[in-house]
């Protein structure tokens, strides 16, 4: 038989080092409870049950529940041998019950948030319509058990209405509400979430099937364009909050980009049964013609070779891989129509499809075949339409140029070209590119090299619409999928140091950039320091020392709490060339709750590299981590008031017990000598009785900074209760123990309270192995030998009277 923490054949479920660790822990929570138990302590019982609950939660041997049944029973038992009051036994489970609803709490919200989006991302992918993808995305948000009232609108251009398409089974689907109406249209026309807390009070709302009270309006827009609005509406008032705007905001932005690609997917599809229709159509028309020519019994040669380039052309779209390089594709259009058609000097002029669809599209000489031309037209611009090129671009028209040296439109790319014929590539409506062939004779071209010129263009039109929607939709999915696995891996991190780590590294391999770190902020000034990089500074130091300043492109960011996307950063004064190659930045607040935390900085090579899609994308991201850095926080305060104490900030009792475990069990290992030193305050009842606890309060902390200071990094001082503090040395002798005794003496003399006098410190030591190698051994002689001390201070008081280091007396 298997033993009970291995499962069904053998299979590991529970590690033997963590059942030892969790019989450790159960061990010692045992011994905390009879300890509650003989002193009668409530506090004691409560801090000892927390504790193993915090200990002991997730780790795999006990669920939740029972874990906590356990914990309870035992301090309820304890609390009942003990003899404590009803209001004490209360407390005591209330005390345990905080940790352990607040865990609870928080990894259910989190398994429901992640499968929510895990869901919801796997639905709509397989969702035929805009239709079904709205009920997928409702589907999955009752789901997740927090709205049952939730619809989703979809605006129809063509009437100018917002058509609800799908909601939640209290709902009639099929509304249309026309323009201006309701807290929909307004979350419509505005482009801005909107939260309704009481709609009685709103001028706008508009009753529906439910008697609605609150409601949130989220609209569906992705680089400004709007596709609808997904509504949530409660019975109660002030039922929804922010948090819930900001969740169904990330939600609407997730909804806007899956309606935005299932809307290019079934674009694409239908353009593609087009051109399938064109390319059928085309080889009946070749067909046609060929045989025309054999029945009046002409020679047709130039036709037929001209047919064959167009069949040849069409055959492009039968690979699929022509879509998704398009270098290739022009190399093999520029030498088919070189070949082919024996045109000497061919020119395929294609859009860059590196920018977005909203920004200035600059066309790049993709292939060419024939006589070189300068470097300066390689590259043209709307913003600098010059020459025949620029002609066509600005007109969108062929351009028929029979001699250059008569053409006033001419821009000289080659001094030998007499003649020239350029053609727009264009698909609905956009233009992608320019054809062009040019000869060195005058006259060379008529009109139907015009024609020609014309089919090929239509054809290839159609190829870059369709490679720069594969690409765009390409670019999109790997930005979402991205952004689920940063969500997902810096869901699970513990530090900021691994968030941030995790999140630049999902970021530079997934998307490519430059250099992505993520900054946290130090001071109001906008000082940042770096939390995680994938491109690491020459001279780090000395970064870091500009970046304190807070005079950089990131710390205008933090400071503002505002984005900053810079096209160039070579024409912005604040820019610190800290990655000299860099020529775009985009800067994003990391924020929660309007607290910031740090800055997401994204830099590239390219200038004008990101876009408004790229701003939404990071923003939502940089508010998942804002959140994530707040939960970060608030675990590691909570660690520190654990293990700390609250007054002097030493490790408290427990925590030096734990750690003066692993340093006997070190140097036990390595064989080395260790001093442990007790340490009290002489007569400090008389500070606290004269002068006051709060003047004794500072007392303590004074002689705690004063203890650090004397001590190596990897010694362990802690205050062991009231005025007595305790200090661990590791590979110290008698001798180095005796030495950091005499210099703590004269450290706490020098500290003299008027009127009273120095205080002094009385330090008993234990050796190990000399005086024994338990730890409870070594502290009690340690004990026995500080209160020796203390005795023979005193004797030596009264019988010589009161001198430097004596008892503080009472004035």
């Amino acid at each position: 038989m298997a033993p009970f923490w291995k499962g069904k054949g053998g299979r590991r479920i529970v590690g033997r080092g963590e059942f030892l660790w969790e019989g450790t822990v159960l061990a010692a929570a045992a011994l905390g409870f009879v300890a509650a138990g003989y002193y009668g302590s409530p506090v004691l019982v409560a801090v000892t049950g927390m504790t193993a609950f915090l200990l002991l939660h997730g780790r795999g041997l006990f669920p939740t529940p029972v874990l906590y049944l356990l914990l309870g029973s035992a301090a309820a038992f304890t609390a009942a041998l003990s003899r404590m009051k009803p209001w004490e036994l209360i407390m005591v489970l209330f005390i345990m019950g905080v940790p352990a609803l607040f865990l609870h709490r928080f990894r259910s919200l989190s398994d429901r948030l992640l499968k929510l989006l895990d869901a919801f991302s796997q639905q709509v992918s397989e969702c035929a319509s805009p239709e079904d993808a709205a009920r997928s995305a409702l589907r999955s948000l009752q789901g997740l058990g927090w709205y049952s009232d939730a619809s989703v609108f979809l605006w129809e251009k063509e009437k100018d209405e917002l058509h609800q398409v799908a909601g939640s089974e209290h709902f009639d689907v099929g509304l249309r509400l026309s323009r201006g109406k309701g807290v929909v249209w307004r979350a419509f026309a505005s482009g801005k979430p909107i939260l309704v807390k009481d709609v009685t009070c709103d001028p706008d709302f508009v009753p529906s099937q439910m008697p609605t009270r609150s409601e949130v309006a989220v609209p569906l827009l992705v680089g400004g364009r709007r596709l609808g609005v997904l509504n949530v509406e409660s019975g109660s008032p002030r039922r929804l909050s922010l948090r819930d705007l900001w969740f169904l905001s990330i939600l609407g932005s997730m909804l806007s980009h899956a309606l935005l690609n299932l809307e290019q997917r079934l674009n694409l599809e239908q353009s593609l049964k087009r051109q399938k229709t064109a390319a059928a159509e085309q080889k009946e028309c070749s067909t046609t013609l060929q045989q025309a020519l054999q029945e009046q019994g002409r020679t047709g040669d130039e036709l037929e070779r001209k047919a064959r380039i167009a069949n040849t052309l069409l055959s492009l779209l039968e690979d699929p891989t022509n879509l998704q390089d398009i270098p290739r594709l022009c190399c093999r259009v520029v030498d088919l129509i070189h070949e082919k058609l024996s045109y000497p000097n061919v020119y395929l002029l294609v859009r860059n499809l590196q920018q977005s669809r909203d920004e200035d599209p600059a066309f790049r000489l993709a292939s060419s075949c024939g006589l070189p031309q300068d470097e300066y037209v390689h590259t043209l611009s709307f913003e600098n339409p010059e020459g025949i090129w620029g002609q066509v671009v600005s007109s969108r028209k062929p351009y028929l140029c029979r001699n250059t040296r008569e053409d006033p439109h001419y821009r000289k790319g080659n001094a030998s070209v007499l003649s020239e014929l350029t053609m727009p590539i264009l698909s609905s409506d956009e233009l992608w590119g320019i054809l062009d062939l040019q000869a060195e004779e005058p006259d060379a071209f008529d009109e139907d090299d015009l024609r020609l010129l014309e089919g090929i263009a239509y054809h290839l039109g159609g190829i870059l619409e369709h490679a720069y929607q594969v690409k765009a939709m390409a670019r999109r999915a790997r930005q979402m999928r991205m952004l689920h696995d940063v969500v997902q891996e810096t869901s699970r991190c513990t530090d900021v140091e691994e968030m941030g780590a995790c999140a630049v590294r999902l970021i530079a391999d997934r998307l490519g950039y430059q250099a992505v770190t993520l900054f946290r902020t130090v001071n109001p000034q906008g000082g940042v320091r770096v939390v995680a990089t994938s491109q690491p500074y020459e001279q780090p130091e000395a970064a870091e020392e500009l970046l304190l300043r807070g005079a950089s492109l990131t710390s205008r960011c933090a400071r503002t709490g505002v984005l900053q996307n810079t096209p160039d950063v070579a024409e912005v004064r604040e820019w610190i060339p800290l990655v000299p190659t860099v020529r775009s930045q985009l800067d994003i607040p990391v924020e929660f709750q309007g607290k910031g935390y740090g800055v997401l900085c994204l830099e590239d090579s390219r200038p004008r590299a990101f876009h408004g899609e790229d701003e939404e994308l990071f923003s939502i991201l940089a508010r998942h981590l804002g959140t994530t850095w707040r939960l970060i926080d608030s675990f590691e305060r909570i660690r520190e008031e654990a293990t700390h104490d609250a007054l002097t900030g030493l490790a408290n009792i427990r925590h030096f017990r734990i750690r003066f475990a692993e340093e006997l069990a070190r140097a036990e290992r390595r064989q080395v000598p260790l001093a442990f030193l007790m340490m009290d305050l002489g007569g400090f009842k008389v500070v606290n009785d004269l002068m006051g606890h709060l003047f004794g309060d500072e007392m303590l902390k004074k002689v705690a900074r004063l203890l650090e200071r004397n001590l190596r990094e990897y010694d362990v001082l802690a205050r062991y209760g009231g005025d007595e503090f305790v200090l661990v040395l590791p590979e110290t002798d008698e001798a180095g123990a005796r030495s950091a005794a005499d210099r703590i003496r004269s450290g706490v003399r020098s500290l003299v309270i008027e009127g009273i006098g120095p205080l002094p410190i009385d330090v008993g030591i234990s050796l190990y192995p000399q005086d024994g190698q338990d730890g409870d051994v070594l502290i009690r002689r340690a004990d026995e030998r500080m209160y020796q001390e203390k005795n023979d201070r005193k004797r030596q008081n009264e019988q010589g009277g009161m001198e430097r280091g004596d008892e503080p007396r009472n004035p």
